[in-house]
């Protein structure tokens, strides 16, 4: 029968996890007294069968982020994998995220309303790019999370640059055009 990879992968980090346990649960010996000083003899206390197991390890959790917070969800960061549950999870929380907010614009007029409204799409837009990158973990979606994002913030530019006429706005709109092409260049270069 021949292995998988991530079951040759798995078997190995067994075996590494099982070699640390048994290393850890082993005495280890005394380390040498400094040269000079009194030697004390070393006792190693081993655990009696009446004993209690020394508690596992505790592992950080870390709380889930604040309602309204921007930003990708921890383990873009950390570039670990994303579970398809935090991964819903995520894709919802930008979905209630950009309905508040959008309900949020409701009593402004305007080109302000229209620039607010964009602002919530360009967010709404971006934590979805960043879950997804985190869920599929490929440097191939990392970039495009970094290339959607650039093209929200331009979104967001064009809706601000409407607000002007004539020239004005022709130099704005070539302005936030540019910072596109560079955020996308820069995306396009970034390492994985």
């Amino acid at each position: 029968m021949q292995m998988t990879r991530l079951s040759r992968w798995c078997a190995l980090a067994g075996l590494v996890a099982a070699t640390t346990v048994a290393t850890a649960a082993t005495p280890s010996a005394a380390a040498p007294a400094p040269a000079g000083s009194a030697a004390a003899p070393a006792t190693t206390a081993l655990p009696s069968p009446t004993s209690t197991p020394p508690a596992p390890p505790a592992t950080a959790v870390q709380p889930p982020p604040a309602a309204g917070s921007a930003g990708p969800p921890p383990s873009v960061a950390t570039g670990t994998p994303m579970t398809r549950t935090a991964y819903r999870a995520a894709l919802d929380r930008a979905s209630s995220d950009y309905n508040r907010k959008r309900a949020g614009c409701r009593s402004l007029k305007g080109n302000e309303r229209t620039v607010c409204v964009a602002e919530a799409k360009a967010e709404s837009t971006k934590a979805q790019a960043a879950a997804e990158a985190a869920f599929r973990n490929t440097p191939r979606a990392r970039m495009d999370a970094r290339v959607t994002s650039a093209n929200a913030d331009y979104a967001v530019a064009k809706a601000r640059c409407n607000d002007r006429s004539g020239s004005e706005r022709r130099a704005c709109l070539k302005t936030a055009k540019d910072r596109q092409s560079q955020a996308i260049t820069a995306a396009m270069q970034a390492p994985a």
